[in-house]
């Protein structure tokens, strides 16, 4: 509550407050992913304008790296669980998951190559993948509120908190169809489609080897020492399949 509180309410004045001084200032039009620069530049200084600049700079690093961590460690579970013997289920000599966070790498890479080579300019590949990034999030927290769900169901006594991942999915949901509709331009109307095939491949992968996410689940839970909590809401038949 304390981060969204304190992390939210400036995000919410500063979008608020921005447009209002684009029409205060006269330029009445806002450059996509320019504003604060823009403004910053009209009420301030360059150096201003600088300073934000390295701190969106310093911003995009982090998220880069906390997105390269996660999926290197995503990938390096899916190994570990579906296919123990391939490197991408290896650790190096300090224990991180190499191979995985390579195979990451070597895609970001690969990703900014392609868009650089389309003629996009490095914030507009920045907008492009961060969107579909965006959506991707929306659904997964989307399913963790009604993985929630589910698990208060099974206990009585968390059936009275059970409305805040409801509500958290309302609002996940409305969050959604307000990204969707409208229609957005082009190219953002495609992105929709782009998560919605990836999210049909990764239903095919799960169908395709039953028990695979059950696995996953409960390899994910190891690493993170809940596997006691997950022997006591798993039922044992779940258990024993976990563990064939």
């Amino acid at each position: 509550l304390a981060i969204a509180v304190y992390g939210g309410a400036p995000a919410l004045y500063v979008g608020r407050a921005a447009p209002l001084a684009f029409i205060l200032s006269g330029v009445g039009v806002i450059l996509v992913g320019a504003g604060l620069f823009d403004l910053s530049r009209t009420y301030f200084t360059t150096a201003m304008a600088q300073v934000l600049e390295l701190g969106a700079t310093v911003s995009a690093f982090s998220a880069a790296l906390g997105s390269t961590l996660g999926g290197g460690r995503l990938i390096f579970a899916l190994a570990r669980d579906t296919r123990p013997r391939s490197r991408l289920a290896g650790v190096g000599r300090n224990g991180a998951p190499a191979s995985a966070l390579t195979l990451m790498l070597a895609f970001a890479a690969a990703m900014v190559i392609i868009m650089y080579a389309a003629g996009n300019a490095a914030l507009t590949t920045s907008f492009y993948l961060g969107t579909i990034g965006t959506l991707s999030l929306l659904v997964a927290y989307a399913m963790v509120d009604l993985g929630a769900v589910r698990l208060m169901a099974r206990d009585a006594r968390s059936k009275a908190v059970m409305i805040v991942p409801l509500l958290g999915f309302a609002v996940l949901a409305y969050t959604m169809y307000n990204e969707l509709y409208p229609r957005p331009p082009q190219p953002y109307d495609y992105f929709p489609y782009i998560v919605a095939a990836w999210l049909v491949i990764g239903l095919v992968a799960v169908i395709a080897v039953p028990g695979a996410a059950r696995r996953i689940g409960r390899g994910l839970a190891e690493a993170e020492g809940m596997a006691a909590d997950a022997d006591e809401d798993t039922p044992a038949a779940d258990v024993r399949e976990a563990r064939a």
